[in-house]
């Protein structure tokens, strides 16, 4: 027997378990608040969840949460915080962190453009 779709009970649980420290509870929850999936969209509170997920070392909530505090995307911009994080994303050999960091330095966006540095990360 089917169970039916309930985002709301879900996101619910979701929280719960996130706030008990499960790390892929955090990233659904933060998915969810974020994209206001069953519950009003809030990317103050996502962001909250995604940096805990991040601090928790899961590398896809590292480099979400750099994404946003790069662009300031419903939290103050904070390109420094956004740079630390996506050294920590590339320490752990993350691809994506690593063309997002190489734009950056390439542009001198937030960081002392270096080129040579960003060619290290492209190639």
């Amino acid at each position: 027997e089917r169970i039916s779709e309930d985002k709301k009970e879900a996101i619910e649980y979701y929280k719960k378990a996130a706030d008990l420290g499960i790390v892929n509870a955090m990233l659904w929850y933060a998915s969810m608040v974020y994209n206001g999936e069953g519950i009003a969209q809030n990317k103050l509170k996502a962001s909250i969840y995604y940096k805990k997920a991040a601090d928790k070392g899961a590398v896809d909530a590292i480099v979400r949460y750099a994404s946003i505090v790069f662009n300031g995307d419903g939290v103050p911009i904070n390109k420094k915080e956004a740079i630390e994080y996506y050294r920590i994303a590339i320490d752990k050999g993350n691809g994506e962190a690593m063309f997002r960091y190489a734009s950056i330095i390439e542009k001198g966006d937030g960081n002392k453009e270096d080129v040579s540095e960003a060619i290290k990360y492209l190639w």
